[in-house]
């Protein structure tokens, strides 16, 4: 369908209103692994497009199928090598290099939900590091800055990083719940 219609508009909402409909339907997504991993890596595929409220629509979809499928993306699938949220995670700069801070956000709370129905405690835990080692990578530069030269909290760009990890935080606790006192905990002193 999307091949047929010609301009970039017409082929937006296509590809919305297909997500859209996939989104709606979590059972068949939940029993057809291939195809469940077949919409993500298109839903990471259109997080890079530019076109006007096609991000929105990737990571709006994204998290409702977080949402509705958070355990298959922790078990171990027929035919796959690794668990899909290890993949997602060893990859998340990749797929959030394009976004704006809020979609970042819903990007980081999704893969939250994904974490957050791990049974294993000690590989919960492991992934809630994985997840957060990006902002956790920028927080501890601004600290270390921080401490030789306290004045750069005061710059305006340092400060929008903060509330930007801050957030990302209040989202990825938000959808984990009680296993981010492991997250919390590496970065409460610094407050």
């Amino acid at each position: 369908l999307c091949e047929q219609k010609r301009g970039k508009d017409n082929k937006a909402i296509i590809a919305s209103n297909i997500m859209y409909v996939v989104g709606q339907y979590p059972r068949f997504l939940r029993a057809h692994w291939k195809f469940l991993k077949t919409v993500v890596n298109k839903l990471f595929e259109f997080m890079h497009e530019t076109h006007d409220g096609v991000q929105d629509m990737a990571c709006d979809t994204f998290i409702k199928i977080s949402q509705k499928c958070r355990r298959q993306f922790v078990n171990m699938q027929v035919g796959e090598v690794t668990v899909f949220v290890d993949d997602i995670i060893s990859n998340i700069n990749h797929h959030i290099c394009d976004l704006q801070p809020q979609q970042v956000h819903t990007f980081y709370e999704a893969v939250g939900y994904m974490v957050s129905s791990q049974t294993d405690t000690v590989a919960q835990k492991r992934l809630v590091e994985s997840l957060m080692f990006l902002p956790n990578q920028v927080w501890d530069g601004i600290i270390e800055e921080a401490k030789n030269n306290p004045s750069i909290l005061r710059e305006h760009d340092v400060c929008k990083q903060i509330l930007n990890i801050l957030r990302t935080n209040v989202r990825v606790c938000r959808a984990i719940g009680h296993v981010f006192y492991v997250q919390l905990g590496r970065i409460y002193l610094d407050m």
